[in-house]
């Protein structure tokens, strides 16, 4: 078992070290090498490594999201240095961090698919709070739609328009009081893959994004990395939840190439995603008291 001492806060010097063995994680690369940089700079987390002769050979960021929530991610151990429990020495110390900054609570996700970190979670005394899935595809106003066998997209009978302020409320009310609310465990991914609990500040704010609204309901989204549009609150009924769908797709393609929608998986929301044509990935939400 991995010996805390030897674990303390990430340094400029450990970025080359830590670059090393965040490469080739994930078959497509890993995004940890070209965020570690900023995660560095970002007063609200820190960075905790496991360095052996004082080279970094794992890590885990956490990040405090509101007074009381911290976000943990990105846990990476070096290819040579693994099943020796230093994930869950990192995860101890960021959690023992956490609750040194006031958070109350810890949370962190996994993927749906990869049953071995779900069990280290449960391990350390998470408790599985939900499910969200993060949808995508690729828009364009002369795509092919598979939904009309091949024939250029036809626009829906809805657009999605900016809200003004005063719809704010409206749209945090009935999503108060909604299954939403409850599918979503009040939270709602702010940054990145990251969730903490909504306010109806962040709703006024439009997360610095934009609140859209159209008959069939509000959505939080706007442009992020130049060519993806991400929506990132999503307030409909399951009567309507086709009509939204279609609407945002035709928002999308005029302003992106690509769409990217994160929402709770309830069944009706997943299955009005699939007939829109985004491919969806699951992920499991673990959240873990702070004593």
């Amino acid at each position: 078992m991995a010996n805390s001492n030897a674990i303390r806060p990430a340094q400029q010097s450990d970025i080359p070290a830590i670059r090393e063995f965040t490469t080739d994680t994930f078959s497509w690369g890993d995004y940890v090498g070209e965020s570690i940089e900023d995660w560095l700079a970002d007063e609200r987390g820190v960075i905790p490594v496991l360095v052996e002769d004082n080279t970094p050979v794992a890590m885990v960021r956490a990040v405090l999201l509101s007074e009381s929530e911290t976000w943990i991610q990105a846990a990476r151990v070096h290819p040579n240095h693994r099943r020796r429990g230093l994930g869950s020495a990192l995860n101890d110390w960021a959690v023992a961090w956490a609750g040194s900054q006031g958070a109350h609570v810890v949370r962190l996700m996994t993927e749906k698919d990869n049953i071995a970190p779900q069990r280290q979670v449960e391990r350390l005394g998470y408790r599985l709070i939900g499910e969200w899935v993060g949808a995508r595809r690729t828009v364009s106003r002369t795509e092919l739609d598979p939904q009309t066998n091949g024939g250029v997209r036809v626009p829906g009978d809805e657009r999605l328009d900016i809200a003004p302020r005063a719809e704010a409320q409206p749209a945090w009310s009935m999503w108060s009081t909604s299954v939403l609310i409850r599918g979503a465990h009040r939270l709602a991914p702010v940054e990145g893959w990251m969730l903490r609990s909504l306010t109806l500040d962040d709703v006024n704010d439009g997360m610095g994004l934009g609140l859209w609204q159209c008959a069939s309901g509000w959505i939080i989204g706007g442009v992020e990395d130049e060519d993806t549009f991400v929506v990132r609150w999503l307030v409909t009924t399951e009567d309507d939840a086709d009509r939204i769908m279609r609407a945002i797709v035709d928002l999308a393609a005029e302003h992106a190439e690509h769409l990217l929608i994160f929402a709770p998986a309830l069944p009706w929301i997943t299955e009005a995603l699939t007939r829109s044509g985004l491919e969806l990935h699951p992920q499991l939400i673990w959240q873990k008291q702070v004593s």
